[in-house]
């Protein structure tokens, strides 16, 4: 009976050590998953329209190169943590920003300027609540919003700097 009652005890502490080194390798949840690909869409997207601010003036470029070198850090992170849960990122922005593009290519001078900074500032806002959400929680998913947060709100506020430059 006592040889019972340790084997029992010994298999529910091996089953125990089992199931808590198998919790630590479970992927990412699927909120996690999609919040990931998200973010790696959006980051495509602000990588390209980044790339179209040369059509506006001096601090709007500037904004432009900012915006590229930023999502561009962030995308790689993302891309690294995305392949490490199986999935494929991928390297397109999302169909919104692909319209809103080009909107956007059909515009020159201050109106482009007006534009592109009313997006951005919308853009950078919605990100902004992803990311603050997916920050409250754990795992390596909640960790790149945390360190990405500061990027995106630098962002932010650049481009409302610029939005009140133009007097929008």
């Amino acid at each position: 009976m006592r040889l019972i009652r340790l084997t029992s005890v010994i298999l529910t502490g091996a089953c125990a050590v089992l199931l808590t080194g198998a919790a630590q390798a479970v992927p990412a949840s699927q909120q996690d998953r999609t919040f990931l690909m998200k973010a790696i869409l959006a980051d495509n997207a602000q990588i390209t329209l980044g790339q179209m601010a040369e059509k506006g003036g001096a601090a709007i470029n500037d904004f432009g190169v900012m915006l590229v070198q930023q999502r561009n850090a962030a995308r790689d992170q993302a891309n690294q943590l995305a392949k490490t849960e199986g999935l494929t990122p991928s390297d397109q922005p999302s169909l919104m920003a692909s319209r809103e593009h080009a909107r956007l290519a059909t515009l020159s001078g201050p109106q482009f300027n007006y534009e592109f900074v009313k997006y951005m500032i919308a853009a950078d806002r919605k990100a902004i609540r992803a990311y603050r959400r997916e920050a409250r929680g754990r795992g390596p998913v909640a960790a790149l919003a945390r360190s990405t947060l500061p990027s995106l709100q630098n962002q932010l506020h650049v481009a409302i700097g610029l939005a009140q430059q133009q007097g929008a």
